[in-house]
């Protein structure tokens, strides 16, 4: 290489002299001069070119002759980079040199050797930026194709979540590019390359070359990235020897961080970029005459098919689509796309596929059985084609089976569930998880299948026999389907230290231990598929029952640990390659790779291809999960029995997503409290979902009652002042004005100690900001003077004309509601049994009724169902309330919303998502129905 760059410089020089010696007396000679140097020039550069094409891709000399030389020179530089093996010189481009007024290209190149890493020239305004973002795109490509396909991955740091990477991203295939969009898992990638230089420091350069070479693109540097920079440290001034180099985009108008006195200022990469960072400019061209070629581009280049032919082989080269020669002449071919028809097979009690191929020729399928082929683990690095083989087996898998025979349960970990989300509309699918914020959901489909193999025990035992195969052969007609759960990036499963609490985690694991032990008979499968064991605790029991192992490139603890003995040949794969073993047998092949457009089309076609088929009832979790009340709420109510008036709140997370109901019963402390942090009117939110669905109960049920509100909110602007307003226009609900407070509780304690009270809702928002209840003012006498009566708050006469005593005689006997906290005490506790029931709205449980200490008995002697909505740490514990909720863990974005209801007298938990606030239109197309 170094050679070739030489006898660049060479020619160059040369081309030099011989155009200042050109002495012509006038322009056609000049011009013929010129001409006759160029023909001799190309003569060279043509001879040159077939050796080294990546090394001076493109002779231009008429722009017509361009796309079949670009197309030819292309297809040439995807066969050569299939030879090279390390990442030294690139090419970066061509300098424009001016001779008189002759203008010739001369190309350059980033020498790796002499600097590990690349800084594209800083920029400080748009159109500096814009030619930084496609020199840094161009170069990334130019980086893919000096080596052979699989050498070289990508990684966008993008902390800003900015668009500067997109073609990349969009262009490039999963295995090869992978995006950073949080400081988190940011951090964990910078610690995989980290141990990556440790290895190498440990074991020397020979492992290192199993490894592809790492190009970490910094985006918007150094914009966000002041928490990041120690990490990036010992990776910048280490990393380049062990085959890991950096792509800095230098943003001056951005600062690494506001460092206040005395605090440790960060770490700036770029403070030694004379020793580590080349300087790579964004201009290649100058002025655009007699112009040799800037260089196969992907923006740099004049004729746009010509660009776009040449994109086509370069992504379809590093989509994995080869290119050969037939007839002296290259094409593109893909030997590793299955083309069959989609065959909607039936099984009885085994699944088999084909995913791949050995060495000469003989196909390799992907087995699930009864008796030998149970469970298997598919492990490979990041880079490895781990995800191309899992693809490989779910489309074969849904291309051959019925979804009556094959029943998939997914589960995507990975960031953006980009593996699995394409699986959505596959009616094989009962349950697709895609984002790995709400461990619960996780859990939930893993109780979904607990209950599935018990009903599956139950009726093997029932028709005597001892697996699912027979009881298919027996039973055809009641035929049951393969179940197969899938966890992609399963090590989150068994993450003990993670988010989420300890005891659902050990629920995960109990469950998936039950799959791996009592699945086999079941016709229940666990398909396990991760980069790495690292941190993740699996228990020999789910190991041991794994029965076929699916190892592609990975780290050396971790093949060990999956089988013995087995890193000495999986430390040498090449992406696709999979080292199987079983207890019965062991070899290598080459996974089926099929590309993105086949993949998704293939969908297509799947999709079709069961339109008239029953689907298995998908259950899609994306995280962002917003359920309305609409009509569904009206049937709920509907469907229950008695006069008991129901509360719905939301839907359970679960698969059935069955609406939460709360029946207010006439018993003993039958009350609704909700708590929670209320920034953002969150728990208010539920609490009008409860007022609005126990409206439309009272009404479907056909009974007269009475709903008051108090709205202690102080948010003239919020949402649910509208649905108020609303329903106190139809005569729905009272909101009861703060002069009229007092008489209200009045009246209705009275109605309570008289046993007469008509059923009644009595709906508290925002209790901390009840100014009366706070206060605890005296509910005093008519009789008083009008300065007695005066409040604290500055309200006077505001019982003037009211004849009551500070006491009540009801039934015999005497109470005493001769203040606020009385008043409401005395309704929380004896109300419910008359039929008066309280829903109270509160930020924190300790604050209730302003007591200077609430335990949890006094909290469950007022209220049997407690909804509970993000909220501070320990807030659970107050309430002598399991461990195992962590309300601080709760989503508290409106399209994340999360809340747990915990019932007293079940002593039991349930998290759901709750209802968002209605509509105008949605709420006057519900009260139509009524």
């Amino acid at each position: 290489m170094a050679t070739t760059i030489a006898a660049m410089d060479l020619i160059a020089k040369a081309l030099e002299q011989k155009i200042r010696a050109i002495q012509a007396n006038s322009k056609e000679e000049q011009d013929e001069n010129v001409n006759e140097i160029e023909d001799s020039l190309a003569s060279m550069l043509s001879e040159l070119r077939k050796i080294k094409p990546e090394m001076y891709p493109l002779f231009i000399r008429r722009q017509g002759d361009f796309l079949s030389q670009a197309e030819d020179t292309a297809s040439k530089i995807c066969i050569r980079s299939k030879d090279t093996s390390n990442l030294n010189f690139v090419y970066s481009g061509n300098i424009i040199n001016v001779v008189g007024r002759v203008f010739y290209g001369v190309p350059k190149f980033i020498d790796f050797g002499k600097a590990p890493h690349v800084l594209i020239t800083p920029y400080n305004n748009d159109n500096e930026e814009e030619s930084a973002i496609q020199k840094m795109i161009e170069f990334v490509l130019w980086c893919m194709m000096s080596m052979p396909r699989g050498k070289v991955r990508i990684n966008i740091v993008n902390l800003q979540w900015s668009d500067k990477a997109n073609f990349l991203n969009q262009n490039l295939p999963d295995d090869l590019c992978h995006v950073y969009l949080e400081e988190e898992e940011t951090l964990q990638f910078i610690g995989e390359m980290y141990n990556r230089i440790k290895s190498f420091l440990k074991y020397g350069k020979v492992l290192s070359d199993q490894f592809p070479v790492e190009l970490i693109i910094l985006l918007d540097y150094p914009k966000g990235y002041g928490q990041l920079t120690e990490s990036l440290k010992s990776i910048i001034e280490r990393g380049g020897q062990a085959g890991i180099h950096f792509i800095v985009l230098d943003d001056l108008r951005c600062l690494l961080g506001d460092i206040k006195e005395g605090e440790h200022k960060p770490y700036d990469i770029l403070s030694q970029k004379d020793r580590y960072f080349q300087n790579l400019p964004t201009q290649n061209t100058g002025p655009q005459r007699k112009c040799w070629d800037s260089g196969i581009s992907v923006y740099f280049i004049n004729d746009g098919n010509g660009k776009e032919k040449i994109q086509e082989i370069f992504f379809d080269y590093l989509k994995g689509i080869s290119v050969q020669k037939e007839n002296g002449k290259a094409i593109l071919h893909n030997a590793n796309t299955k083309t069959e028809e989609i065959s909607m097979s039936s099984s009885l009690g085994d699944l088999s596929v084909s995913v791949g191929k050995k060495e000469d020729g003989v196909p390799i399928d992907f087995m699930l059985d009864t008796v030998s082929h149970v469970h298997a683990f598919v492990l490979g690095q990041s880079g490895s084609g781990k995800s191309v083989f899992l693809h490989s087996v779910l489309i074969e898998l849904i291309k051959k089976y019925r979804p009556s025979d094959l029943c998939l349960y997914l589960l995507d970990f990975k960031l953006g569930g980009v593996e699995f989300n394409r699986y959505r509309d596959i009616k094989h699918v009962k349950a697709l998880l895609v984002d790995n914020s709400d461990i619960q959901i996780t859990l939930e489909i893993l109780r979904d299948l607990s209950i599935q193999m018990r009903e599956r025990g139950k009726m093997l035992r029932e028709a005597g026999v001892s697996n699912i195969q027979e009881y298919n052969q027996k039973y055809p007609n009641l035929h049951l389907p393969q179940i197969l759960f899938v966890a992609d990036e399963c090590h989150e499963l068994f993450n003990m230290q993670g988010r989420g609490s300890r005891m659902v985690k050990q629920e995960i694991q109990s469950i998936i231990t039950k799959i791996a032990k009592e699945g086999r008979s079941q016709g229940v499968h666990l398909l396990l598929a991760t980069q790495t064991l690292a941190g993740a605790e699996i228990s020999n029991e789910i190991l041991n029952n794994i029965t076929d192992h699916y190892l592609l490139k990975c780290s050396i603890a971790d093949s060990e640990k999956m089988v013995r003995d087995s890193s000495r040949i999986t430390a040498n794969q090449q992406v696709g390659q999979v080292f199987y073993h079983h207890t019965e047998s062991q070899y290598q092949f080459l996974s089926t790779y099929m590309p993105k457009e086949q993949l998704d089309k293939t969908i297509q076609d799947v999709i079709s291809k069961t339109s008239d088929l029953s689907s298995n009832g998908q259950f899609y979790f994306s995280g962002a999960q917003i359920f309305n009340m609409d009509a569904s709420v009206i049937e709920s109510v509907s469907s229950k029995q008695g006069n008991n008036p129901v509360a719905i709140l939301g839907r359970g997370i679960s698969l059935n997503q069955e609406p939460l109901e709360i029946a207010l019963k006439r018993d003993f402390s039958e009350n609704i409290l909700l708590f929670g942090i209320d920034e953002d009117h969150q728990v208010t939110r539920t609490t009008i979902a409860a007022l609005l669905s126990l409206i439309i109960s009272y009404k479907q049920k056909g009974i007269d009652a009475q709903i008051k509100v108090i709205d202690c909110g102080n948010d003239d602007d919020a949402d649910y002042l509208n649905i108020l307003d609303n329903l106190e226009d139809k005569g729905l609900c009272q909101v009861i004005a703060r002069r009229e407070r007092a008489l209200e509780l009045r009246k209705l304690a009275e109605s309570i100690a008289n046993e007469n009270a008509i059923p009644t809702i009595l709906v508290i928002i925002g209790q901390e900001r009840f100014r009366e209840l706070k206060l605890n003012l005296e509910i005093k006498d008519a009789t008083e003077s009008e300065e007695q009566s005066s409040s604290n708050d500055g309200m006077v006469n505001v019982f003037a004309g009211l004849n009551f005593s500070s006491s009540l005689s009801g039934n015999g006997k005497q109470i005493d509601v001769s203040n606020f906290e009385k008043a409401m005490r005395y309704i929380l506790e004896n109300g419910p049994e008359q039929g008066v029931h309280t829903i109270l709205q509160i930020d924190k449980p300790s604050k209730l009724l302003f007591q200077e200490f609430v335990s949890s008995k006094v909290v469950f002697s007022m209220f049997k169902h407690i909804v509970m909505l993000r909220s501070e740490e320990k807030t659970a514990m107050t309430l002598g309330l399991s461990d195992d909720i962590r309300l601080e863990d709760l989503s508290s974005e409106p399209e994340r919303l999360r809340a747990y209801y915990y019932s007293e007298e079940d002593d039991s938990y349930q998290l759901f998502s709750p209802y968002i606030l209605p509509t105008e239109n949605e709420l006057n197309n519900i009260l139509k129905q009524l």
